[in-house]
């Protein structure tokens, strides 16, 4: 199978689990990264789930840490309406 047809495979269930657009960006950035790694191996096809599953991971945890710091910090601003 050409790795673009696999990176498409595997990419599109990645993208269907989640409706944030923000990760799917993430992962259409992680699924880039790992088929470019993959392809100077000598087994791209062999390399590229692994390499995507490892970038994929690294992507949710990405965004759930950006959620946590945008919930830390709207949570210890002051209201406007205090300040005002």
């Amino acid at each position: 199978m050409e790795l673009g047809r696999l990176k498409d495979q595997l990419l599109q269930p990645l993208l269907r689990e989640t409706g944030n657009p923000v990760l799917q960006a993430k992962y259409r950035w992680a699924a880039e990264e790992a088929a470019a790694l993959a392809f100077v191996t000598p087994w791209p096809q062999l390399f590229f789930p692994v390499l995507l599953a490892e970038k994929a991971a690294g992507a949710r945890t990405w965004v759930r840490r950006q959620a946590e710091i945008r919930e830390r910090f709207e949570g210890s601003a002051p209201d406007k309406s205090e300040t005002g």
